[in-house]
């Protein structure tokens, strides 16, 4: 017999791949238990409804994220500025080196079907990463690189602002493949956000580099490389 543990993700993996390949609204709990090949009552042993897995596997998988936020956050040896930096460009590095991936989800998130799998990503994400972000800041008002009065209210509109923009850019980046005319102006909006968050912390325009226009272009328009 499978551990809870082993099974409960099992059913996630499975609720993942379904999601993805069609969506949200189109899975249902029969094509869920059919997909794992396991009983109607074994699911809700796990979860209660679509909506309860649904919760549980965008936690999940923006979860999967956090340690390395967290490992910069935590180390001793970086002021605030540098952290913040790291954090930042740490995500545009990664997300450049699985750009195939990044692609594919993007193109499956923004389908109008699956609106309410990527608020709720969103706003996990928001969770989850704020509170690190706002310890940094903490440590940058301290060290006096930072100048704003709620670090932990500012990590939280940062975030805001930088998911917004994010959904932005994904819906333009789909696009670029075809309309490679679409890179600069993507880059122009990220330009804006990096502007928008350094005054939100209270420093000068270009103190911190928090996109690298090499890895948004390896992202953007790949074969131009």
């Amino acid at each position: 017999m499978k551990q809870h543990d082993e099974r409960r993700n099992e059913i996630l993996d499975a609720a993942l791949r379904l999601f993805f390949s069609q969506s949200y609204s189109e899975v249902s709990v029969a094509t869920l238990i059919d997909e794992v090949g396991i009983a109607k009552g074994t699911f809700y042993h796990y979860f209660r409804s679509k909506e309860e897995l649904l919760s549980e596997l965008v936690l999940r998988e923006a979860g999967r994220q956090l340690p390395s936020y967290a490992a910069i956050a935590e180390d001793p040896s970086l002021t605030a500025d540098e952290k913040v930096q790291q954090m930042f460009l740490g995500m545009g590095a990664w997300k450049a080196e699985n750009r195939e991936l990044m692609i594919a989800s993007m193109r499956l998130l923004y389908r109008d079907e699956n609106i309410l799998l990527r608020h709720k990503l969103e706003q996990a994400s928001i969770e989850l990463f704020a509170p690190p972000l706002g310890t940094v800041i903490h440590q940058g008002v301290n060290e006096g690189c930072f100048h704003t009065p709620d670090p932990a209210i500012a990590a939280e509109l940062i975030l805001s602002m930088w998911t917004a923009l994010a959904q932005r850019v994904a819906e333009l980046a789909v696009r670029c493949d075809a309309e490679p005319e679409l890179v600069e102006p993507i880059l122009a909006r990220m330009r804006a956000i990096e502007t928008a968050i350094q005054r939100f912390l209270g420093v000068a325009d270009g103190a911190l580099t928090l996109i690298d226009e090499t890895h948004m272009r390896r992202i953007l328009m790949p074969q131009a490389q």
